[in-house]
């Protein structure tokens, strides 16, 4: 990924693998179904993303970020979200609830940012409405992190 975004010139690109929260069923599939990184490979996943961050700087003075993106899969559409970190310096436990997730992003310094919260037309994709029907959460935890950095997260 590096080198195909680097000799195209970009000069940023964020790297977001899935985690799964073990209690919920894609976590309890994650072993068969390799899907997700397991509470067990995230250090191994940052290692490897500070090594080709590292290459690309020096090759391409390309910026290279860590994300995740914190799967829970509910029974029904209104309980399943997924929610992005960007830019993370370090491990977020995915059994935190969301408002907890978010706070970790936050305080590393890292953006959070809600994956598809809407109704999809698609076999592949699971909706994932828990994000979308409890907005407040999210507007509320901005606002906390505006307040207390100085920075829009808008």
């Amino acid at each position: 990924m590096i080198v195909f975004y680097g000799r195209r010139g970009f000069d940023c690109v964020c790297i977001t693998g899935h985690i799964a929260d073990p209690r919920w069923l894609i976590g309890k599939f994650r072993e068969l179904l390799n899907l997700t990184i397991g509470p067990d490979q995230v250090d191994e996943y940052f290692d490897m993303i500070e090594r080709e961050r590292r290459c690309a700087w020096r090759k391409y003075d390309m910026l290279v970020m860590t994300g995740l993106e914190f799967n829970k899969e509910g029974l029904r559409k209104k309980t399943s979200g997924h929610r992005l970190g960007l830019d993370l310096k370090a491990r977020i436990d995915p059994v935190r609830d969301f408002v907890e997730i978010i706070a970790q992003i936050y305080s590393q310094g890292g953006l959070a940012v809600a994956a598809h919260p809407h109704l999809m037309k698609s076999e592949w994709g699971k909706n994932t409405l828990c994000l979308w029907e409890n907005q407040e959460v999210s507007e509320l935890l901005s606002r906390e992190h505006e307040s207390a950095t100085g920075k829009e997260t808008r």
